[in-house]
């Protein structure tokens, strides 16, 4: 293991202290093993050099240990503990910290990257947004990136890490942490404060992939749209088809059968529902009949455990079962969306289903949702029913609002309860039919509590004018673009209008201690304040929204599907977020066309259709997930197809792109025309 190069560094008695505090401390070279993680996620490389000499004459000593890796890679917390003193100067002394563990050991972090991503030009951020003086954090938790801030601008890029245990009189001795990163345990990923969501069913600490084929016939002319879900596990090198499974309502110890017009995986979420540690896979069958009624709808629960899904312990949710808010009608479409999160904040995740077609005060088709409250017993002992006649939600039930279409959770107003964003994107108001809205409903310690908090274009600071068949809340997403740690909500507008005819656009409304924020709303349009284009009728662009942390900076990225583009062929635009919120001027569109994203597009693909995110290759970066469900192979119409499209430090690649269909190597089932598969893509959020 290489040293690095000491050519140009300061004059300081203790060699990375310079950017640390004035005092020197005692040093212990006893050989010490102290249990921690290790500090750095990603490939490095150390060797022990401390106590070695720096300087031409030896006038100081190295105390720590050098651990080389490449800029940007990923830095934790090796134990829980409060940030002490901090030196975080842009362009000055940039960028180091010390970390006071609970235990009263001490780190210290020296020549964290102080570079923006790819250059030497001293303007960038070593820190997590969270790390500032007087923080607590947890083991394992994301602090921020390695650089070559301080001297070693003069040497490769590397994390100088101390180690300093109590002293017997007070303060603290610097020992040799050599042996202590060597029996140190080695994260996967970092983790982030409210964890970055993902699925992972079995609970080894990498996320996995559920992918939705409510196009998919049981047999040659047996059961057509029956649907299926496919499940890909996360391993060290990313998602593999070892250990891919694929489930049917025929799959054995799966409650109910699989019947013509089912639609089994047209929605999909994933959450722990029981705290057990391993996600559960949440399963819509909007098209399930009972007895003459059709598209009644259903929900199933597979339950996850060490070895990933198990089909045996399927809890299948109806509204025939007892305590079940509503009755089933024909066209109710329960299990049509859904959403995971914690709305009462007792560790246990819920889920939220939406039934848009429920008849509702006498109005079909008006909408409903339903919450279940996950428990130890998993889901049913509570259930909260949610409609325009709930006392709170603004508005009145109307025919076909389809309130329910689309769910997000989140921490939209910061507290430690996920709130539900509904979106009522057929809402007819004075401007037109179909304009649509969104209702926000907020989690508290006793369940959803309601408040009126109804958002519409046009309305109390949002920005953009209601028209007919426009469809504000078409689809939601949550995440957190200025790095306040409140929740930010995104809003697919895929019929709103411009010069050009039907483009799109999406409204990202800023979370606050009081909820969605209307006047930070912010206006994405393609060929506007530099989202990329052109624009052109039949877009629809945010028909299809996603939000994700793809370069580990504590800011969410927006990614939007705009599966009109280019003859129907599809793209996604991503927009970077930075401090101060989204930066529309810096957005980037992906689509089959753009250079290193595998396949070919043709017209009618529809890439984007479907998005998700989750950490599905490497450190904590979110990968995009993008659904191509009408993507054509081997003269077969529709088979469908799934981009995993990484993230790193520069935030998204082409590089790497994996592009995943049912004839990929080991892929479980058989492609066959209509199957949509990528129809529904779920990594977690």
């Amino acid at each position: 293991m290489a040293a690095p190069a000491t050519a140009g560094e300061s004059a300081s008695l203790n060699e990375g202290h310079v950017e640390g505090p004035a005092e020197d401390l005692p040093i212990d070279y006893a050989a010490v093993v102290h249990e921690i993680l290790f500090p750095v996620v990603g490939s490095h490389d150390y060797r022990d050099d401390f106590g070695e000499c720096r300087g031409t004459s030896c006038e100081r000593t190295h105390e720590g240990i050098d651990i080389i890796a490449d800029k940007m890679v990923p830095i934790i917390a090796v134990a829980s503990g409060t940030v002490g003193w901090i030196n975080d100067e842009r362009g000055g002394n940039c960028c180091s910290f010390a970390l006071e563990h609970d235990d009263g050991w001490e780190s210290y972090y020296i020549h964290m990257n102080n570079d923006s991503p790819g250059t030497d030009d001293g303007q960038g951020w070593g820190f997590a947004p969270w790390i500032r003086q007087g923080a607590h954090v947890e083991a394992g938790q994301f602090v921020g990136w390695v650089g070559d801030s301080g001297n070693a601008e003069y040497s490769v890029s590397h994390l100088h890490y101390e180690l300093h245990k109590p002293g017997n009189s007070g303060g603290h001795v610097v020992i040799n942490p050599f042996d202590s990163l060597n029996a140190a345990s080695h994260v996967p990923a970092p983790t982030i404060p409210g964890g970055v969501r993902g699925c992972d069913f079995d609970g080894d600490g990498r996320h996995d992939l559920a992918i939705g084929a409510p196009g998919e016939d049981l047999g040659e002319g047996l059961a057509e749209d029956a649907g299926a879900v496919t499940v890909l596990f996360g391993g060290d090198g990313g998602l593999a088809t070892a250990g891919a499974a694929i489930v049917r309502q025929s799959t054995k110890g799966v409650a109910s059968k699989a019947e013509t017009g089912d639609r089994f995986g047209a929605a999909t979420a994933c959450g722990d529902l029981d705290g057990d540690s391993f996600d559960d896979l949440v399963v819509g069958v909007p098209g399930e009949g009972f007895g003459d009624k059709a598209n009644v709808g259903a929900v199933h629960v597979l339950f996850g455990g060490a070895a990933g899904l198990d089909p045996r312990g399927d809890d299948l949710w109806h509204q025939r079962r007892s305590g079940v808010p509503t009755g089933n009608t024909a066209g109710d479409g329960f299990g049509s969306s859904l959403a995971v999160g914690d709305f009462d904040g007792d560790g246990y995740d819920d889920i939220a289903v939406g039934a848009p077609g429920e008849t509702v005060s006498g109005e079909p088709g008006a909408g409903h949702v339903t919450v279940f409250y996950g428990s130890p017993s998993g889901i049913g002992g509570r259930m909260a029913g949610l409609s325009r006649d709930t006392p709170g939600i603004g508005g009145v039930p109307g025919a076909g609002d389809a309130f329910g279409h689309a769910l997000a959770a989140g921490r939209l107003d910061g507290d430690a309860f996920d709130d539900l964003a509904i979106g009522v994107p057929l809402e007819d108001t004075a401007a037109g039919s179909n304009t649509g809205a969104v209702a926000v409903v907020f989690g508290a310690a006793g369940g959803v509590a309601v408040r009126d908090l109804v958002l519409r274009q046009g309305s109390r600071g949002i920005k953009g004018t209601k028209a007919p068949n426009e469809r504000f809340g078409w689809a939601l997403a949550t995440g957190d673009v200025d790095g306040d740690e409140i929740a930010d909500l995104a809003v697919g507008v895929p019929g709103d209008i411009s010069p050009k005819g039907t483009v799109g656009a999406v409204n990202v409304v800023l979370g606050s201690p009081e909820g969605p924020a209307r006047a930070g709303d912010v206006l994405l349009r393609a060929g506007k304040a530099g989202v990329p284009g052109p624009a052109s009728d039949g877009d629809r662009l945010g028909e299809a929204i996603t939000m994700g942390d793809f370069n580990l900076d504590g800011h969410s990225e927006v990614a939007i599907g705009v599966p009109g583009h280019a003859s129907a062929a599809g793209a996604v635009v991503v927009v970077p977020s930075l401090w101060d919120g989204v930066r529309p001027g810096d957005a980037k569109l992906w689509s089959e066309a753009k250079s290193g994203v595998r396949g070919a597009p043709a017209p009618g693909d529809e890439f984007g259709a479907w998005l998700s995110t989750g950490a599905l290759i490497r450190y904590g970066y979110s990968s995009l997930v993008v659904g191509v469900p009408l993507k054509d192979r081997a003269g077969r119409v529709d088979t469908g197809a799934v981009h995993v499209i990484r993230g790193g430090p520069k935030w998204l690649s082409a590089k790497g792109d994996q592009l995943w269909k049912q004839s990929s190597n080991g892929m479980p089932g058989r492609e066959a025309a209509g199957d949509r598969w990528g129809h529904v893509v779920h990594a977690g959020a």
